[in-house]
């Protein structure tokens, strides 16, 4: 997505004066997480719905380029610049395998 919101900002922003901002998520508490309880819970990592919606908005005009929430700039930073893309593939492929709406890992099929 980071690419795509960079060519619209490229050829838009000069000629139409129009602002692009790319926002790139972790996961928000809303009923679209109900499938893990570890999701649906707003913590840390995973606010709600309002709050994430606050923080987003309030970087519109500031930058081009935003998780939308400080918690997820963290993780994004993390994953882009210090963990290879075979790593990060292979922890969010076990992260969404091993929860489940119950809390406990989910069995092999």
């Amino acid at each position: 997505m980071g690419k795509n919101g960079n060519t619209l900002d490229y050829e838009y922003c000069k000629s139409h004066n129009i602002d692009v901002q790319t926002l790139v998520p972790s996961y928000v508490s809303t009923k679209m997480t109900k499938w893990s309880n570890f999701l649906q819970k707003p913590n840390i990592t995973t606010p709600d719905a309002r709050s994430f919606a606050r923080s987003a908005i309030a970087t519109i005009g500031r930058t081009k380029f935003t998780t939308g929430y400080w918690s997820h700039g963290i993780q994004w930073f993390a994953f882009e610049w210090l963990c290879p893309s075979w790593m990060y593939s292979f922890m969010s492929w076990n992260y969404l395998r091993n929860i489940d709406s119950s809390g406990r890992r989910a069995k092999d099929t």
